[in-house]
């Protein structure tokens, strides 16, 4: 690069500190990261505001946060009050392992966690307490590392009971506002799930969602009369609809259905309100009906933002949710049902960074070989022509969606776009489009991602030789086939926890998930699936790769092991391609400790302005 092109380069605004320190408020993907004391006047959350996700204490209306634990190598994960008294119930594992450990902490006696059962070679997925406080439920592999049993841990003598011991993926649900009933939900597959209903006065238990075809049915709450609850289910449609269950009679009916997915559910426990989040293209707004009036009240509809994890206060007065942005992160707001006011009562952004200074995508479309695809395009200030990374996100069946990431906003100010698609594969748009890629890894998803290299070479404001990719999981996999199969389009990649070779990584997956991942990728022990598999595995053309790279690997990841990672490194330093391999001892699948992030995320993005500026801008 020219000096002259090297003196353009803007000073940052904000170090990557600054943006990286905002606090991660609540839990992470599916983990139930707050709860409220009995009378609704508390909350504990889980905040990392000490550089790991611990316990926190603080009035529902807010105030000064207290801390509850202080763990340095465990990370919280769910966290549950009992609904009768001062104990609190949580889950932890250590260093990014996922075997969660079952504790429980008093906070009328000494405030300390107490560890409930020690095994910490098998995991305790807590779902609830009894509606009476005796029991805490929960999952576990404690019995046979391929399935997941139902059980329950009665607090006050230490008792534990199975409820199920059937090799198959169990997990339990809330019971019913009474205790009698328990839901059951049985996992098949990432499009495939049932419901069970336990009815513990006669010992029986029966499906309570039979059908036909592969269709997905998800407990969300019980309505207060303790016969209906309600579900989610895609069941003869191709979005996620809301409906109600007589638990008695096994019929259903239609609670709401629109045209795009509803993504949770909850109901107040005076059982007049029942609130939902609709995803609206990416975006979540919340519905509030009142079930004795049938009014409906909108909740986010006048901003771009994701409204998550609804919860109703125990006393009935507030709504509570996260609502995040793309320039700003997650924050808990109460909804006060008495009048609607809306209160934020956590400020996650820290740092003096300042929304208006950040950049918002634009949602596009660009075509691929069979349909069009979208897409978040962000764009820096400035005319441009910019450099780009592509950004493929994780799972493949989640969704990419506008909430606030630092690594973007970091090399945005930079000067570097960014173009985050939901290639096929991805949710939010219709079950059909969530299956295209099944049995189809680095097959019509690798098409797309051609797709998005040659949009981004046609567009005006970006330079189509300075290309980078970078992404996670399956995005980190999505990276490593496109080094190997498309090596002409990238100047750059990053790849964090990608599976390198298919069949290696479905042999190393944990046990439990290895019945339920064969309808995703193939059967490893059958030889055409596993010849398959060979076939759509990055490191199988490794000859092809010449792109430089970053590899990031947490050393306790239980999805994609290290050895993955280690392979594919080994193989491009043998064949001589530029490498950098950053491993975290103290890391699984992601990063639980705030240091850890922001060194690898520091790291990605001093690695593509490296490549794709030919130096790191300064910062101001």
């Amino acid at each position: 690069m020219s000096n002259k092109n090297k003196a353009k380069l803007p000073k940052l605004r904000y170090t990557f500190e600054q943006l990286a320190n905002v606090r991660l408020i609540g839990g992470s993907y599916r983990e139930d990261g707050c709860t409220f004391s009995p009378d609704g006047k508390q909350i504990v959350i889980v905040i990392d505001l000490d550089g790991q996700r611990n316990l926190w204490l603080m009035p529902t209306t807010g105030g000064f946060p207290v801390q509850l634990t202080f763990f340095k190598d465990q990370t919280v994960r769910r966290v549950k009050w009992s609904p009768v008294s001062n104990q609190i119930a949580f889950t932890a594992d250590e260093k990014g392992n996922e075997l969660e450990q079952l504790y429980l902490l008093d906070l009328d006696k000494e405030a300390r966690p107490r560890l409930l059962i020690d095994n910490p070679e098998k995991r305790y997925m807590l779902s609830h307490w009894s509606p009476d406080g005796k029991f805490l439920y929960y999952a576990t592999d404690d019995r046979y590392p391929r399935a997941l049993d139902v059980a329950r841990f009665e607090v006050t003598t230490g008792k534990k009971e199975r409820l199920t011991e059937e090799d198959n993926i169990l997990t339990p649900e809330p019971s019913s506002p009474k205790g009698n009933y328990l839901p059951i939900s049985e996992t098949f597959g990432n499009d495939h799930s049932t419901i069970h209903l336990l009815d513990f006065e006669t010992g029986k238990r029966h499906e309570l969602t039979p059908h036909t075809e592969r269709a997905r049915y998800y407990f969300q709450a019980w309505n207060q009369d303790n016969h209906n609850l309600y579900a989610l289910t895609d069941d003869g449609s191709e979005f996620m609809h809301l409906i109600q269950i007589d638990v008695e009679t096994n019929k259903q009916k239609i609670s709401a259905k629109p045209q795009w997915d509803i993504l949770n559910a909850t109901t107040s426990k005076d059982g007049r309100w029942l609130a939902y989040t609709v995803n609206r293209g990416g975006h979540y707004i919340i519905v509030l009906q009142n079930l004795e009036t049938e009014e409906e009240h909108f909740i986010g509809e006048e901003s771009p933002a994701l409204h998550v994890d609804l919860k109703f206060t125990p006393d009935n007065s507030y709504l509570v949710f996260i609502r995040m942005e793309a320039t700003r992160a997650g924050d808990y707001h109460l909804f006060y049902l008495e009048n609607g006011s809306i209160k934020r009562v956590t400020n996650s952004m820290s740092g003096g960074v300042r929304s208006e200074h950040l950049i918002a995508p634009e949602l596009i479309q660009y075509e691929s070989f069979d349909q069009s695809i979208p897409a978040w395009f962000y764009l820096p200030k400035g005319e441009g022509p910019f450099p780009c990374v592509l950004s493929i996100h994780g799972g493949p069946q989640v969704q990419e969606t506008p909430h606030y990431y630092h690594f973007y906003q970091y090399i945005l100010q930079a000067g570097i776009a960014i173009l985050a698609p939901n290639i096929r594969g991805s949710t939010g748009y219709g079950r059909t489009y969530m299956r295209l890629i099944q049995r189809d890894l680095g097959g019509g998803d690798l098409k797309d991602i051609e797709a998005a290299a040659k949009f981004l070479l046609a567009h005006p404001k970006i330079d189509g030789e300075r290309i980078g990719i970078y992404g996670g999981s399956y995005g980190g996999f999505a990276v490593l086939s496109a080094v190997t199969r498309l090596p002409d389009y990238w100047c750059a990649a990053v790849d964090i926890v990608g599976p390198s070779n298919l069949v290696t990584f479905l042999e190393s997956i944990p046990e439990f998930w290895k019945p339920m991942v064969k309808e995703i990728f193939g059967d490893i022990d059958d030889p055409e699936d596993r010849k398959f598999l060979i076939e759509r595995s990055p490191i199988t053309y490794i000859d092809k790769a010449k792109t430089p790279i970053l590899i990031i690997q947490g050393a306790n990841d239980p999805r994609v092991v290290k050895s993955e990672s280690d392979q594919m490194v080994e193989a491009l330093r043998k064949k001589g391609v530029p490498v950098e391999y950053l491993v975290f001892e103290d890391e699984g699948h992601g990063f639980t400790k705030t240091e850890n992030a922001i060194r690898a995320w520091k790291q990605s993005a001093k690695f593509f302005f490296e490549h794709l500026l030919g130096e790191v801008p300064e910062e101001t």
